[in-house]
């Protein structure tokens, strides 16, 4: 608990030690000023005063008055070297100031500075890009600029503008809203051209699986030219099928539709890469007969009878 009061007794009473509540301090300033040096040299005196103005309720204002001596001129210091240690640049966001901090490398050594400095650059603000939306014959056929609903950076390029000029191109600019003429839009001036000489380069060719289908593949070597252009192939050839024939060889008697030799050739199994085939042959034969007795059935034109005795 706080003490709020001291008494003696009196013998009959207590009696408070305590005097009557004194003035209050409401404020207090504080100046200061130089104090020159002693004319032998040494240093000022310091001073300190303080006055006290009472205002009507009794509280005080302090002023302080305070003499600071200048201090002594001090000697000479030792020259130092000065030199850069490095320097480096960081560049920063565009709303970012630029700053430069530097450092002492060697701050063992006060009279050599190797001074580090690093610079931070904001970048450029972003400016507006360009963007093509296309073209127009004359420019009264450009969007209306006051209701245009695009972004500031679009360009329409006008076949003809109202001087007759061909292909210029006019910008969309949003404040105020309007279409520039940024003059005609065109690109470098492109070499002169030549007419090709085409050689074939190297022609590979290589076998794929019986059945798929052929390849063939062009591009041009490495060592062609514009004006010389050199192409190198590549084929694919499918690989050869394997064909097997089944012979069948049959005769038939020189007479009527038999008079001329017949010929089939038919597959009969396998597939597109094993095929088999069947070949059959009918070839007329000549009947010859010899015997004192009529050869029995009935005769094709160039049998032959040998008639002989019984």
């Amino acid at each position: 608990m706080p003490t709020t009061d001291v008494r003696v007794w009196d013998g009959s009473n207590w009696v408070s030690v305590s005097g009557p509540e004194g003035a209050s301090v409401k404020d207090a300033t504080a100046d200061e000023y130089n104090v020159p040096n002693k004319e032998d040299g040494s240093l000022g005196d310091a001073v300190a005063d303080v006055t006290a103005v009472e205002d009507a309720d009794g509280d005080k204002t302090l002023n302080f008055n305070f003499g600071i001596p200048v201090g002594l001129p001090g000697g000479d210091g030792t020259s130092a070297t000065v030199s850069v240690n490095s320097a480096t640049t960081t560049t920063v966001d565009h709303t970012q100031d630029a700053t430069v901090n530097v450092s002492d490398a060697a701050p063992s050594d006060p009279n050599d500075l190797k001074l580090d400095f690093g610079f931070q650059i904001p970048k450029g603000e972003p400016g507006t890009g360009i963007v093509i939306k296309g073209s127009v014959p004359n420019e009264a056929a450009l969007p209306p600029a006051a209701a245009y609903p695009g972004d500031p950076g679009d360009l329409f390029i006008v076949e003809v503008n109202d001087n007759g000029d061909k292909g210029h191109g006019f910008v969309f600019n949003d404040d105020p809203k309007a279409w520039s003429d940024v003059g005609q839009i065109k690109g470098e001036d492109g070499s002169d051209g030549c007419d090709p000489n085409l050689t074939v380069g190297s022609v590979t060719t290589t076998e794929v699986e019986c059945g798929t289908p052929a390849t063939a593949g062009v591009q041009r070597n490495a060592g062609s030219t514009n004006c010389n252009p050199v192409f190198d192939f590549a084929f694919g050839i499918p690989a050869p099928s394997t064909v097997s024939i089944q012979a069948g060889v049959g005769v038939t008697d020189l007479c009527g539709d038999a008079e001329s030799a017949t010929a089939s050739f038919t597959e009969t199994s396998g597939d597109a890469c094993n095929p088999s085939y069947k070949l059959d042959l009918q070839i007329p034969r000549v009947k010859v007969s010899k015997g004192d007795t009529q050869p029995s059935g009935s005769p094709c034109t160039g049998d032959w009878w040998i008639v002989t005795d019984a």
